[in-house]
Formats: structure tokens, C-alpha cells, sequence
């Protein structure tokens, strides 16, 4: 029988993330640049546990800390790929720095 995990984290995050993103707009973008990398060592130390046999209110806590690191990290230019996911999102603080980009 196939794992059905990887395609569950999968679906979570595709509806996580962008909810989490949406918040994220509120925050200054400067803040999000100095989470980031945090965020990032936080995916790449925790993803690949996230799909191994843990108990699910682990699973729910990292979930949504991974959903939020990638929130914050698809505001960086060219966005950020996990799990054959791609999230790309626009901060209105950019704006700002790049006129005429909407």
C-alpha cells in the first residue's frame, strides 16, 4: 500500500500557505527578510520528518510551522519550491522599491 502522507502534507500545504501568506502581507517585509532564514533551517531540518510515522499533533504543529516558513520565504524573489510545490507571492512593501510592479 502507498504512503498516503506525502500526498496529505501535499494538500495541506497547498491550503496553508497561501492563507498564511495572505496575513503576512501585514507584516513589514523587513521582518519576513530576517525570519527567513530561520524559516529555512526550520524546513530543511524538519521536512523530511514531517513524512515519517509521528504522532499527529507533531505532525499539526510542524505543518503549520512549515507552512509558515514557506510563506515567508515565497516572498523572496522567485519563491520557494517543496514537495513539487511551488509558492510565489507579492509583497506590497516591494512596491515601494520597484515602481510600477503590481
Amino acid at each position: 500500500m502507498t504512503n498516503p502522507v506525502p500526498t496529505l502534507v501535499r494538500y495541506a500545504l497547498s491550503l496553508a500557505v497561501p492563507l498564511h501568506a495572505a496575513e503576512l502581507v501585514k507584516v513589514p517585509l523587513a521582518d519576513l527578510v530576517r525570519q527567513s532564514p530561520v524559516m529555512g533551517r526550520y524546513i530543511i531540518e524538519h521536512g523530511a520528518r514531517l513524512l515519517s510515522g509521528m504522532h499527529p499533533t507533531e505532525i499539526t504543529e510542524m505543518l503549520t510551522t512549515i507552512a509558515k516558513g514557506l510563506a515567508i520565504r515565497s516572498f523572496e524573489p522567485g519563491g520557494v519550491d517543496f514537495m513539487d510545490l511551488h509558492f510565489e507571492y507579492f509583497h506590497p512593501d516591494l512596491e515601494a522599491t520597484c515602481p510600477g510592479i503590481n
